[in-house]
């Protein structure tokens, strides 16, 4: 079983370099089988290929969050958490990102 079977991995797309446009041609992206919760990813990736020198995954995750709920404040912030939850997979070793 994979380890992070049954979960929804809604992380930021996070720990990527500044500049990394410079040194590539494209970027693989691996969304999931749930075209609404992989959204948050395609979102994350989205942003940081348009502009990855301004790119900060602290304000492109909640406003992917927030367009997923449509933009309602009290869903976007329950999402925020549930999303931290989920992120904290078995393969993401012993302490997962966590909120920030």
């Amino acid at each position: 079983m994979v380890p992070t079977s049954g979960r929804l991995l809604l992380a930021p797309y996070d720990k990527r370099e500044s500049g990394l446009s410079a040194h590539l041609s494209g970027i693989v992206a691996n969304p999931m089988n749930q075209p609404y919760a992989s959204k948050v990813a395609v979102f994350g990736t989205a942003d940081f290929t348009w502009n990855d020198k301004a790119y900060d995954a602290r304000k492109s995750w909640p406003r992917a969050m927030a367009h997923l709920v449509g933009g309602d404040k009290a869903a976007t912030e329950a999402l925020l958490i549930f999303g931290d939850l989920e992120h904290l997979a078995p393969t993401f070793g012993s302490c997962g990102a966590g909120r920030w």
